[in-house]
């Protein structure tokens, strides 16, 4: 999908749906590998997303047993669904992921926290999350998403339970947030109590519109040199590699996994056309070769699956076939046998006559 619906119930600090941040990112990325043909569910592994997320580079391992807690919590708090078929659950398990659709409960029903009412979804779109470069901006970005609608101020006490941070480690999050044009905030006021003394109002965040990535000018050579290369490609799957419209994920998919030279060297030019724009651009780019690379993943790791499927049942006809002939040959002899009984002759128990 081309984003991921998060609960806003996610951000409900005093219930218990409240999520950590590797339950919200490890949630993020699930919508993120959900099958094109049935977009509420995604076929994986620990290992898989283990190689996505990269949680704990210094120790995989460690890494690998944290997403594993982040599944199962998710799971018990109702916001996926596992199903798989072995006794434990182990990193290469092939793990069946139902993704809950829009029009679920968890997204449908309210839910109050702090006197503050959640429901409904924030939308995080490629691009938002191309920008980040942790989990914490990640949802500084996805909470101001949600909460700006309602011009809804909000202070580093907030800040602090929406990240699961100290305050201090909050203030830093939140003003690098600022600096690195990710949020844009209003300060408050400074206003005099009738006390006399001077306070300020509560600061506003806006996320900040995201720039264009370049000039569609600059992604390609002469139109004149794209269009001939479109005439004499052999690529018949939907694609804008040689365009002039942005390009997307499809595009992507399309660029690496294509077997026509046009088509890849056309895609090659533009990929790195808009990758020198500009560092939007570069992160565009490197956010769509990701999703690219995650979904042929994806579709190798289903084809290996249905490969072993397929096996499995081979083995199981084979097996089936070959004690079915064991039990007619059995049944074969054991009627022979009684069949030579029967023809015996019994005639010298008659005497002569």
């Amino acid at each position: 999908m081309s984003y991921v619906p998060i609960p806003n119930r996610m951000f409900a600090r005093e219930t218990e749906y409240f999520t950590t941040n590797d339950e919200f990112l490890v949630f993020y990325h699930i919508g993120t590998l959900v099958s094109a043909r049935n977009p509420n569910l995604a076929r994986l592994n620990i290992e898989l997303l283990n190689s996505i997320m990269l949680l704990d580079q210094k120790n995989l391992s460690r890494g690998k047993k944290r997403i594993k807690v982040a599944l199962l919590s998710l799971h018990s708090k109702s916001y996926i669904k596992i199903v798989h078929s072995d006794v434990e659950l182990k990193n290469i398990t092939m793990l069946d992921i139902t993704f809950p659709d829009t029009g679920q409960s968890i997204y449908t029903e309210q839910i109050k926290s702090g006197g503050s009412i959640y429901k409904g979804f924030t939308s995080v779109t490629d691009d938002m999350f191309s920008r980040m470069e942790s989990v914490y901006e990640l949802k500084a970005l996805t909470y101001v998403k949600w909460r700006s609608k309602i011009s809804y101020s909000i202070s580093f006490r907030e800040w602090q339970s929406v990240l699961d941070v100290c305050h201090q480690t909050a203030v830093n999050i939140i003003s690098e947030c600022v600096r690195k044009g990710l949020l844009t905030k209003h300060r408050g006021d400074y206003y005099t109590t009738p006390d006399g003394m001077i306070r300020q109002e509560t600061n506003t965040y806006y996320e900040k519109s995201i720039e264009q990535e370049s000039d569609p000018s600059k992604e390609a050579n002469t139109a004149k040199r794209s269009m001939k290369l479109s005439a004499e490609s052999k690529e018949t799957r939907p694609h804008n590699l040689f365009g002039t419209d942005y390009l997307d994920e499809n595009d992507m998919y399309v660029y690496f996994t294509t077997k026509c030279e046009h088509a890849k060297e056309q895609g090659r030019k533009r990929i790195d056309a808009i990758s020198k724009s500009g560092a939007s651009g570069k992160a565009r780019m490197d956010a769509l070769e990701k999703k690219a690379l995650i979904k042929i993943q994806q579709e190798k790791s289903e084809k290996h699956a249905m490969k072993v499927e397929s096996a499995l049942s081979d083995e199981m006809r084979e097996m089936n076939g070959s004690e079915f002939e064991d039990d007619y040959e059995e049944t074969y002899r054991r009627t022979q046998r009684t069949s030579r009984q029967e023809n015996r002759d019994y005639s010298y128990l008659l005497g002569n006559d």
